[in-house]
């Protein structure tokens, strides 16, 4: 028998197991058994050392850098201060150099300069609307400051649109209504705004049409021909609504001194039968004349 094989009955008994025997390593074999598990165990303690190039990431590689580390490190944000992921190798996104630096009025001049008089032709810009569709606007949820407000505002004063700019935005906007909730924020923006005699005064003249019929161009505004009108006629006294009632329209108005004459103070209000009879008086005082 090998006499690292003893036959221990005691221990058998001991545990109320029938005789078996019990295999004793040598020496030799304990010492290379323990360094095995002395070596297992401290590798399974250490833990795995990171990469070199700053990402923090465990590196279970036996080199140093991660795969595609080693060249451009770990993702690097835009110096711009945006707070984006930049491509490796560079240090800001594609347009983000010049963010927060002022540019000179020459190196303005210069950039537009070969943009002035370019003209894009139909099949580049189709391309462009269908390359944008679905796409959100690149103001939503921005809002201009005060001062870009002005500056449009200065920019576009007393600029006139053509008749051709005119015939494309309305054919634009054909059809197109607003919704229930713009109507509604509209009507809440605009609760409580008086309009001066000069904003009222502007808004007629821009509606100004050209007159055929003989009165002047401003009469082709109904906001200032409903300013104009007063409540009750100046020669009998109906009311507006009482004139609606009776005969089913408003009260009208007369021009004293002439189609011509939009003076407020050569207008009077009148019922539809004091109208008639102020236009018959006029006529036969025009045919004495």
């Amino acid at each position: 028998m090998n006499r690292n094989m003893i036959y221990n009955d005691e221990t058998a008994r001991g545990l109320d197991l029938p005789p078996f025997l019990i295999i004793n390593p040598s020496y030799k074999e304990m010492n290379i058994m323990t360094a095995k598990s002395l070596s297992l165990s401290r590798h399974e303690s250490q833990e795995a050392p990171l990469c070199k190039c700053g990402c923090g990431q465990l590196n279970t590689t036996k080199k140093g850098y991660i795969y595609g580390h080693k060249k451009y490190g770990p993702d690097k944000l835009c110096l711009c201060g945006c707070r984006e992921v930049v491509a490796p190798g560079k240090s800001y996104r594609s347009g983000h150099w010049r963010r927060g630096r002022p540019q000179s009025a020459e190196h303005i001049a210069k950039r537009i300069a070969p943009i002035i008089g370019r003209t894009y032709s139909a099949e580049h810009r189709k391309n462009l609307s269908i390359s944008h569709i679905g796409l959100p606007s690149g103001m939503k949820g921005k809002h201009h400051t005060e001062e870009a407000k002005r500056k449009n505002s200065e920019a576009n004063m007393g600029k006139i649109i053509s008749a051709d700019t005119r015939r494309k935005i309305s054919k634009a906007l054909k059809g197109r209504r607003h919704s229930e909730e713009t109507k509604r924020k509209i009507g809440e923006g605009n609760t409580g705004n008086v309009h001066s005699k000069e904003a009222r005064l502007k808004n007629a003249i821009a509606h100004m049409k050209p007159r055929t019929d003989g009165y002047c161009d401003v009469w082709s505004d109904s906001s200032f021909r409903d300013d104009t009108r007063g409540s009750a006629c100046q020669s009998c006294g109906l009311t507006n609504m009482a004139s609606i009632h009776i005969t089913g329209v408003k009260l009208s108005l007369h021009h004293t001194n002439g189609k011509k004459n939009c003076i407020p103070d050569d207008i009077q209000t009148l019922c539809s039968r004091c109208h008639t009879i102020a236009d018959w008086e006029l006529r036969k005082d025009n045919i004495k004349n």
